[in-house]
C-alpha cells in the first residue's frame, strides 16, 4: 500500500515542509503536488468536487482512498505511529512562526493541517507516559478540558445558558471501549428533503435527509422500525451534524466538528425535554454563545472566534429546518457536542446529574464503543463506511470501534 501527502507545490515553504515530513516518515509517506495534472485527474475521479486543501492519498492496487481534514490527521497518526507523528508535530512547530503569519490559502494550509497532529498525539499518548504505553489504559492529558453549557427556557423564544469547565466529567482511566451485541440493520428508504451544495465555500452547503431503518435487536431479537432525520451543514472550518431518531420516544444527538486543533470537548444540554426540535435548535444558539464567552475569558481567542462562525451556522440550520420539517418532533433526550477530536470522547464521562434520560430500545446517543451493525451519524469510526473515510457524517456498516453521535438500536 502506498501513501501520498498532497500539498501545494506553488508555495516554497509548503514544499520544504512536505519534503521534511517525507524524510521523517522513513519511507512510510511520499509527497506529491496538488498541481500535478495526474493528481488532479485522479482526485476528479475518486473525489469529485475536491477542495484545495492538504489530503492523504492511499493506493492499494486498483483501490484508491482520499482523506482530508480530521480523517487525514487520524490516518497519519496510524501510518506514522505515535513516535514519528510526534516528530512531525514538533517539526511543524518549528515552521510555525513564518507559516502561521501568512495567507491560509497558501502557506498556512499544510502547516495547520499537520500541526493538528500534535493535538491528536496529546490525546493518544499522555505526556507523563512512554510513547508506546498500552493505549487501553491511560487517562486524559493534563491540558484536556470538558466544558458544559446548560440551557434553560425563561419564556417562549427566550433562553438562558450557564457554561463552566466540568472537571468531574473526565474519566480517571480508560479501559477500552464497551461493546453491544450485533444488530441486523436494513435501510428501507432514504429521502433527501433538502440539498443545497455550494462549491465556493462562501455559503455553507446544507442537507436534510430522512432515513427509515429496519433493525433486529441483537439483545432480544425484536424487530424495530426507526425513522431518522439527519441535518448536515458543511462549512470549510466546521461541520454540523444533528440526528433525530423517532421510535418509542424521540431523541437527538449531534456533533459539531471543527478544524481548530484544541484538546477540548464542549457539550450542550437543553433542560427542557418534551418540546419541539425547532425550540432545541433555538436554545443551542444561546448555549454556544455562552461557550464562546467562556473560551474568550480563558484566552482561547481563536476558538471563541470560530464559535461565533458556528453560531451563525446553527442559525442557518434552524432556519432551514423550520422551513423543511413541518411536523412537530418533541424530544425526550438531547445532546450536542463540539470538538475537533471525536476520539477524545473516550475521556468523557458525565456525572449522573448531567446524563440525559436513559431511553430503552432505539434512539440517538454520543459515545465511544465497539460492535457491528449500521450507524447513521457523525464522528470517527473504523469500519466499512459510505462515503469512504474514518471521520465525517454518513451511514457506516461493518465491525469496528468508533467515537461519535449515532442513531440506532443496541447503542452503547
Amino acid at each position: 500500500m502506498a501513501h501520498y501527502l498532497l500539498y501545494d507545490a506553488g508555495c516554497s515553504l509548503c514544499a520544504a515542509l512536505a519534503r521534511e515530513v517525507e524524510a521523517l516518515s522513513e519511507g512510510r509517506l511520499r509527497v506529491r503536488s496538488l498541481r500535478e495534472p495526474e493528481v488532479q485527474a485522479l482526485l476528479n475521479r475518486v473525489r469529485p468536487g475536491w477542495r484545495w486543501e492538504p489530503m492523504l492519498l492511499e493506493e492499494e492496487g486498483e483501490r484508491v482512498r482520499v482523506y482530508a481534514g480530521l480523517a487525514m490527521r487520524m490516518r497519519l497518526v496510524r501510518i506514522l505511529g505515535p513516535a514519528r507523528a510526534l516528530r512531525v508535530a514538533q517539526l511543524v512547530a518549528r515552521f510555525g512562526g513564518p507559516v502561521l503569519g501568512v495567507d491560509w490559502e497558501r502557506r498556512t494550509f499544510l502547516g495547520r493541517a499537520l500541526g493538528a497532529l500534535g493535538g491528536w498525539i496529546a490525546l493518544t499518548v499522555p505526556p507523563e507516559s512512554p510513547l508506546f504505553k498500552n493505549p487501553s489504559e491511560y487517562g486524559a492529558p493534563g491540558d484536556f478540558h470538558v466544558n458544559i453549557s446548560e440551557i434553560k427556557r425563561i419564556k417562549h423564544g427566550w433562553y438562558i445558558a450557564k457554561a463552566w469547565q466540568c472537571k468531574e466529567c473526565l474519566r480517571a482511566t480508560i479501559h477500552g471501549e464497551s461493546s453491544r451485541p450485533q444488530s441486523e440493520v436494513h435501510l428501507i428508504r432514504e429521502e433527501i428533503l433538502r440539498n443545497e451544495v455550494h462549491q465556493d465555500g462562501e455559503v455553507p452547503s446544507f442537507q436534510i435527509k430522512r432515513l427509515t431503518l429496519q433493525i433486529k435487536s441483537g439483545q432480544n431479537g425484536k424487530l424495530n422500525e426507526m425513522t431518522i432525520y439527519s441535518l448536515a451543514l458543511h462549512h470549510p472550518q466546521y461541520h454540523i451534524g444533528i440526528n433525530i431518531g423517532q421510535h418509542q420516544v424521540n431523541t437527538l444527538a449531534g456533533m459539531i466538528g471543527h478544524r481548530l486543533p484544541a484538546p477540548v470537548v464542549d457539550i450542550m444540554i437543553y433542560r427542557m425535554d418534551g418540546v419541539d426540535l425547532v425550540e432545541h435548535l433555538e436554545a443551542y444558539i444561546t448555549g454556544i454563545r455562552e461557550l464562546r464567552n467562556l473560551h474568550a475569558g480563558n484566552n482561547r481567542a481563536e476558538l471563541a472566534q470560530l464559535y461565533k462562525q458556528i453560531e451563525e451556522g446553527l442559525a442557518i440550520t434552524l432556519m432551514k429546518t423550520r422551513e423543511t420539517i413541518r411536523e412537530q418532533i418533541p424530544l425526550a433526550r438531547n445532546q450536542l457536542i463540539l470538538t475537533s477530536m471525536p476520539e477524545s470522547l473516550k475521556f468523557v464521562q458525565l456525572p449522573s446529574d448531567l446524563l440525559p434520560p436513559r431511553v430503552q430500545g432505539c434512539g440517538c446517543s454520543c459515545n465511544c464503543c465497539c460492535g457491528c451493525g449500521l450507524c447513521c451519524g457523525c464522528g470517527c469510526t473504523l469500519g466499512l463506511c459510505a462515503p469512504p473515510g474514518i471521520c465525517g457524517c454518513g451511514c457506516c456498516s461493518g465491525c469496528g470501534c468508533g467515537c461519535g453521535c449515532c442513531c440506532g438500536c443496541d447503542l452503547c
